[in-house]
């Protein structure tokens, strides 16, 4: 590792992220997401109620 790669190691290892986000570190850039909201899980959760995905017993 570089002097530059432990600095961004060290930033990302102490970042403090705020809830509902997820921070990663790829190819030493710092790429910071917002999770999915409650739309997006009710229709997933729709979707998957009603495709072919489910398991019949």
């Amino acid at each position: 590792m570089t002097a530059i790669d432990d600095r961004m190691t060290g930033i990302f290892e102490s970042l403090e992220v705020p809830e509902g986000f997820k921070a990663e570190l790829i190819r030493g850039e710092l790429v910071m997401t917002a999770g999915p909201d409650m739309v997006h899980n009710i229709l997933l959760g729709v979707t998957l109620d009603t495709s072919e995905f489910q398991t019949y017993s």
